[in-house]
């Protein structure tokens, strides 16, 4: 990387690093999204309902890859920075094997228990039973899922972020047919949607094999040796995502819980459309902070705060414009959005009601994980693990508790906005006094 170049051209060369990553997660997302068309077009409420109660599990499996799978690419790419190749592969190889074996226990484990789990639920058997049939597949795709987004990230490393988009789009692609030919054709119901997730996973992970085996510039597989610190680090600086990711595990439970207590399966049927829209939006912000992390890694490496700073605070503008724009789309059509997925009147109606309140949190989200990304990236463990803490639990869980209690369904959908502006005004707390101490390294030096 010259950081010369980019310092010159910060708007351009955040938006080339950026775009393919944007690209790659919102087709990412636009897996789910068909995976809930075709589950709400032919399998109906109560499917989509299973779907959306055994989200935990996803955030388990996200919580355990990202830390390991994270935390180990911001030490290679730092060691990429700083021009120490060898232990930047070393790093590479390390981190690979780390997401890998701690996923596959995760896997084994889920699959012994998938049938007590489905007790905890408050829902009829019909639910139970289309839960059961999804994650009893699901568990086995997750690990190579997660395994694809961590070749992205290293790929984006390197210059290469356009691996990570042609990842997205296969898979995406695959899924659309396999879901067709599995549920519309082989009318194979829920496991179908499971098992094509399955086969497009692996399909596209044999594509990010070869291009490590024979493409790759700086990373490629090899014998590499286990550093204890390398293994502290790892899961230091991956805290705040594994913070975020099992904090939502538990707060989706909850908030489940919460919702069929107010509105039934109707309620979480209904949750899971409007979800899409902030998987979306999340999307799209992680999209900017993975192609902007590797700058701003490489810019701390090479200690060029200032660079780091200006990163940061144009990627912050760009997420905060976008998140305006689309809360005013989805507050102009939201009447029309629910019928994509739905037929069914009762849940329609609860999303025409709940979008615009539940939107409202794209205003600071943005804002939010730009922030976690960046301490994230500048090797601050403290203050990212502290601001994905108060989004995804501290702040989260009591109004989860508390808003529908008072207000109901409208309750459900004020829950999401609440907490993202609460965790915006510390978020800028922490970056101005992260900015005096900057500062002062500045003047020191």
């Amino acid at each position: 990387m010259n950081l010369d170049i980019i310092e010159k051209r910060i708007p351009s060369s955040i938006l080339k690093s950026a775009i393919p990553a944007i690209a790659a997660m919102i087709i990412m997302s636009m897996v789910s999204i068909v995976d809930g068309f075709f589950i709400g077009s032919y399998l109906g409420k109560s499917a989509l309902a299973a779907v959306n109660l055994g989200l935990p599990i996803l955030y388990i499996f996200l919580g355990v890859g990202l830390m390991t799978g994270v935390g180990g690419a911001i030490q290679s790419i730092r060691a990429l920075g700083s021009q120490e190749f060898e232990q930047a592969n070393n790093g590479f190889n390390q981190t690979l094997a780390s997401v890998l074996i701690s996923l596959a226990g995760l896997s084994l484990c889920f699959s012994f228990f998938l049938e007590p789990l489905s007790h905890l639920f408050d829902v009829d058997n019909t639910v139970k039973t289309e839960f059961l049939n999804y994650y009893f597949w699901m568990v086995f795709a997750y690990p190579f899922s997660i395994l694809n987004v961590i070749y992205g990230i290293f790929a984006r490393a390197e210059g290469k972020p356009i691996l990570a988009f042609k990842l997205s789009l296969l898979s995406l692609l695959l899924n659309v047919i396999l879901n067709y030919l599995f549920v519309a054709v082989f009318n194979a119901g829920i496991a179908g949607i499971a098992i094509a997730s399955i086969i497009a996973v692996l399909l596209c992970q044999c594509f990010g094999l070869a291009y490590f085996k024979f493409k790759s510039k700086h990373f490629g597989f090899a014998r590499f040796d286990l550093q204890r610190v390398f293994c502290a680090n790892m899961l230091k600086n991956g805290s705040s995502e594994f913070i975020a990711q099992i904090s939502l595990c538990f707060t989706i439970a909850a908030l489940n819980a919460a919702i069929i207590k107010v509105s039934g399966v109707t309620g979480v049927a209904a949750m899971t459309v409007v979800s899409y829209t902030s998987m979306i939006f999340s999307m799209i912000v992680s999209g900017f902070n993975q192609g902007v992390g590797p700058l701003i890694g490489f810019s701390v490496g090479a200690k060029r705060f200032e660079l780091a700073k200006k990163l940061r605070n144009t990627t912050i503008l760009y997420v905060v414009v976008l998140g305006a724009a689309l809360w005013l789309l989805l507050s102009i059509f939201h009447q029309d959005y629910g019928q994509f997925f739905v037929d069914n009147s009762d849940v329609n109606a609860l999303i025409s009601k709940g979008l615009p309140i539940c939107a409202l949190a794209f205003l600071f989200l943005g804002f939010n994980m730009t922030s976690t990304s960046y301490f994230t990236a500048s090797g601050k463990a403290k203050q990212s693990s502290f601001i994905a803490s108060l989004r995804s639990l501290v702040v989260l869980m009591p109004c989860i508790i508390v808003l529908p209690s008072i207000f109901g369904m409208d309750g459900v959908w004020l829950i999401a906005p609440t907490t993202e502006l609460i965790t915006m005004l510390a978020s800028i707390y922490l970056l101005v006094m992260h900015d005096k101490d900057v500062k002062n390294i500045i003047e020191e030096a």
